[in-house]
């Protein structure tokens, strides 16, 4: 019975110790924009990566470092920036996606940190809004097809801000949007 109860115990310790790992190296990347699997981002957005560790800006130059393809309208060309704090790439495309395409990017292998470390390579998806131009409420264009400009209230309690919209033209159910904490932003 001694046996068992050691052998029980070092798998369990086995087990944990596996857990810790992975999910540490999934923890790979501080930030990636737009968040992978996300839906309805903008035809001209850009994509950001930040792994945490300064890059070694002689790596942004190699052309194959980041690859990004739309499902319609295939690979993208762009500019690679290293960012200020020298931590996070950013790739602004060359031209819009399509609206409603699904967009994978992937990190190749070959960025490196400056301490020479390799940066780990990452593939994700997001998908484009299926809006070939942005909605803005000034035109006249969408009062055209029934669409009613919101007439906004607002209302403060317990330090909660409800905002709701009155007299539009979304559905009954559409949800109240909530802020439940305002003031200064962090830092940074």
């Amino acid at each position: 019975m001694e046996f068992k109860q050691l052998l029980t115990t070092a798998l369990l310790v086995l087990f944990l110790f596996c857990n810790v790992l992975f999910a540490k190296s999934s923890k790979t990347f501080q930030y990636i924009s737009p968040v992978p699997g996300s839906d309805f981002n903008s035809r001209q957005t850009n994509i950001i990566i930040r792994e945490g560790s300064k890059i070694d800006p002689s790596n942004l130059s190699h052309p194959t470092i980041i690859q990004v393809v739309g499902s319609q309208s295939g690979t993208h060309t762009g500019e690679l920036l290293l960012s200020d704090d020298e931590k996070t790439i950013v790739f602004n495309p060359h031209l819009p996606f399509e609206p409603n395409e699904t967009v994978t990017v992937t990190l190749h292998r070959g960025l490196k940190t400056i301490e020479g470390k390799e940066v780990k390579s990452t593939s994700f998806t997001f998908k484009i809004t299926p809006l070939s131009k942005p909605l803005r409420y000034e035109t006249s264009e969408y009062e055209n097809i029934g669409y009613i400009k919101p007439n906004l209230s607002k209302s403060v309690s317990n330090s909660t801000v409800r905002i709701s919209a009155n007299n539009d033209s979304l559905p009954d159910d559409f949800p109240e949007f909530i802020i439940t904490q305002t003031g200064e932003t962090a830092p940074g």
